[in-house]
């Protein structure tokens, strides 16, 4: 977008990502159903391109026969690179002619480079760091970060028209550190279901967690919290979708035996498709304590699907949820995760509808595309 000016019907946008691999989690997934769901607004035309030329999900859409919009990954030469290929120039002249660009990642070798590209070009720039700006993320690789932000950091800062976050919570900690930026928040979607459950709550409760199974993901807590609500009489059933290191597994794997709660838990291991679905279906509450989620997308599929969460506060995406959607936990202990459970069990009345109505306010790609036109748009 050149000086200033509105996007208008044949508005061209070009959109990198580092990678389009399910590997590549969140942003790859954010990146893709972006472009689509951009796509879908008449007179907008969106190119993705996937930096390190992975295509897994799109792939994985073709086999799914769904429709898609031609991403396509850079090929840096002629040699190794594929017939649907963009080469560098060719990528540097569709930014040329481009309104404006979308870019996914900021500690990535090439968004210095097409930021500054861009700004010579005069096209506008909007960045979405996925995280990478927040305080809990300073905390890991700090010496090639801190060249980064010598090298390239503050000037890539002055190029950006506007920075894109998840949710408030990351809008907030960038305004924070870096006063003169302006940050949006457009959100992230997520697929609504056109008859989600809204069924009453189950005997026994079905629990689920949905992530990757990571060490701040506490799944440790899910496991311990359906213990303690088993002592209480609480009758239960904890399913854990996703996977992580062996050794992560294998710890959780022990933690149930050592309880003795074999019988009211279940490794579903990762769920894609109709599985997913079923999950999701299934599930009474949605269970979410993590130390840290920049946003938090099992909140949000949870949320689409009519399932009710239970969350940490540092959870993003819960924080955006009503009062009547969510319970957050007043501490990461699994008292306190099982305190938030009964509660939630014990008001169920019109949680699934609420939290329903929640998701498509907040997490309906449809509504997600109309905040990213209106930060593509925004005055600085």
């Amino acid at each position: 977008m050149r000086s200033g000016a509105a996007l208008n019907r044949d508005s061209k946008i070009l959109q990198l990502a580092n990678s389009l691999g399910a590997a590549d989690g969140g942003p790859a997934r954010n990146a893709f159903e972006l472009n689509q769901a951009l796509n879908a607004i008449p007179g907008i035309s969106v190119q993705l391109v996937s930096m390190n030329g992975e295509l897994g999900l799109v792939h994985d859409h073709i086999r799914s026969n769904l429709a898609i919009q031609d991403p396509r990954p850079l090929g840096m030469g002629s040699s190794g690179a594929s017939h649907d290929s963009v080469s560098f120039w060719h990528l540097v002249s569709r930014l040329r002619n481009a309104d404006s660009l979308i870019v996914h990642g900021y500690f990535l070798w090439w968004v210095p480079i097409f930021v500054g590209i861009a700004r010579l070009f005069r096209v506008r720039v909007a960045l979405m760091p996925h995280g990478s700006l927040t305080s809990h993320q300073q905390k890991f690789s700090r010496r090639k970060k801190a060249a980064f932000e010598l090298l390239a950091g503050w000037w890539m800062r002055r190029s950006v028209w506007v920075f894109a976050t998840g949710s408030e919570i990351e809008a907030h900690e960038l305004r924070e550190r870096f006063p003169r930026v302006s940050a949006r928040v457009t959100g992230v979607g997520t697929r609504i279901p056109s008859t989600p459950s809204l069924s009453p709550i189950g005997d026994p409760i079905s629990l689920l967690t949905m992530s990757r199974l990571a060490p701040k993901k506490r799944v440790d807590l899910c496991i311990a919290a359906a213990g303690v609500l088993l002592s209480r009489g609480v009758r239960v059933q904890l399913d854990i979708a996703g996977d992580g290191d062996s050794h992560v597994v294998d710890a959780l794997h022990d933690q149930v035996i050592e309880l003795g709660i074999t019988e009211h838990v279940r490794f579903l291991g990762l769920v894609t498709g109709e599985e997913k679905e079923m999950a999701f279906t299934k599930a009474d509450v949605f269970l979410l304590p993590s130390e840290d989620e920049n946003f938090g997308i099992g909140v949000a599929e949870a949320a689409a699907h009519g399932v009710p969460v239970v969350s940490s506060a540092a959870v993003a995406a819960a924080s955006m949820l009503s009062v009547e959607s969510r319970e957050l936990v007043s501490s990461l202990s699994a008292t306190a995760l099982a305190n938030s459970i009964e509660l939630v069990a014990n008001d169920y009345g019109g949680r699934r509808q609420a939290v329903r109505n929640d998701a498509i306010r907040l997490f309906s790609w449809e509504a997600v595309a109309s905040r990213w036109m209106d930060a593509l748009q925004s005055p600085r």
